[in-house]
């Protein structure tokens, strides 16, 4: 965690951005509380408040190093509001994958 973790824990209202779970419904919502940069540190993401977001380790996981296709001005609430957008989407297809593989293990035929 960065020393920005609280300061942007309570921005997010406890929240994960991209599916909206309450990371404080209890202790363990809480413990996978993460910070996610929006443009990813390997991609040369800055470590500062306004480039990382709280996310759920799942949410987390599978956003991964995704980069969307646009530009991102990280001091435009407008901006940063459209990036989160594009990336919730690409988060909610994985998502769905990942839960078809669950069913099928859950529910062989």
């Amino acid at each position: 965690m960065s020393k920005y973790f609280k300061e942007i824990f309570k921005r997010d209202n406890g929240r994960c951005v991209y599916c909206c779970r309450d990371l404080m419904s209890d202790f363990e919502a809480f413990m996978i509380a993460e910070e996610d940069h929006l443009i990813p540190a390997a991609a040369g993401g800055p470590d500062e408040p306004q480039n990382i977001v709280i996310a759920c380790a799942v949410c987390n996981r599978l956003k991964g190093k995704f980069k969307p296709e646009m530009s991102l001005n990280l001091n435009d609430l407008e901006s940063r509001r459209k990036y989160i957008e594009v990336v919730r989407a690409y988060i909610m297809k994985r998502r769905a994958v990942k839960m078809a593989d669950f069913a099928s293990w859950t529910h062989p035929e």
